[in-house]
């Protein structure tokens, strides 16, 4: 059965739910979709690897903060933007009708065994965070990687958090609901590899090397000035 549009009634009902009210009646309108058995409670735990417990308690509201993980997995399931779970949603000036359903056509992404380079199927992530001081300075603040390999969906998962994160530091007004950070985040992974020279791989050491060295120049800089002073 293909995706339906959620009607202008249903955006209302669902912007006075809670997040575990919503997550049910969507689930509720899967099932009257695809049949009851494919969403209960226990099947879609399943599907979305926790436990059918786990999804009660967030139904029920047990569980008031759920795993963004966990939110991006129903999110999924469901054919939904992640957002519409939220209260942000609803409160934008102009109505946002979602879809629901799944679409089998667009699976979770996964590295096709043509597309691997080395070491692509599975591998360990790193980030580098800074702050802009400013129009011309710049501080490196953290750079850390994981030590467990990790797989693509996961990396899809980590990037659309990444997204969400920084559009709530730029807002001023909450979530923009405008953007579907796990859409943005896989568009970006399917660009890896269908662009794959806008995107090259380098060698790690000379990576580390460059920030090392950006590091190290700018703390001479600052102890030389400090000393004239």
């Amino acid at each position: 059965m293909p995706r339906r549009l959620i009607t202008e009634s249903e955006y209302v009902r669902l912007s006075r739910m809670t997040l575990g009210e919503r997550v049910r009646y969507i689930r509720e309108q899967m099932q009257s979709m695809y049949g009851k058995t494919n969403y209960t409670t226990t099947g879609l735990g399943r599907k979305i690897g926790v436990t059918s417990q786990a999804i009660t308690a967030i139904e029920r509201g047990e569980t008031s903060s759920p795993s963004f993980k966990v939110m991006v997995s129903l999110s999924r399931a469901f054919g939904v933007p992640v957002e519409c779970f939220s209260d942000e949603y609803y409160q934008e000036p102009s109505q946002i009708l979602f879809a629901i359903g799944s679409d089998d056509s667009d699976p979770l992404p996964k590295l096709r065994a043509t597309e691997k380079t080395p070491n692509e199927a599975s591998f360990r992530v790193g980030i580098c965070v800074y702050q802009l001081l400013g129009k011309q300075n710049i501080r490196i603040v953290l750079r850390k990687e994981t030590e467990q390999e990790t797989t693509a969906e996961f990396f899809v998962q980590f990037i659309a958090r990444l997204y969400l994160e920084l559009s709530l530091l730029q807002s001023t007004s909450g979530l923009d609901t405008s953007v579907d950070p796990y859409a943005a985040a896989k568009q970006l992974f399917d660009g890896l590899l269908a662009y794959p020279m806008a995107f090259p791989i380098g060698d790690a050491k000379e990576f580390v090397g460059l920030i090392s060295g950006f590091i190290e120049k700018n703390r001479t800089h600052r102890s030389n000035r400090s000393e004239g002073e």
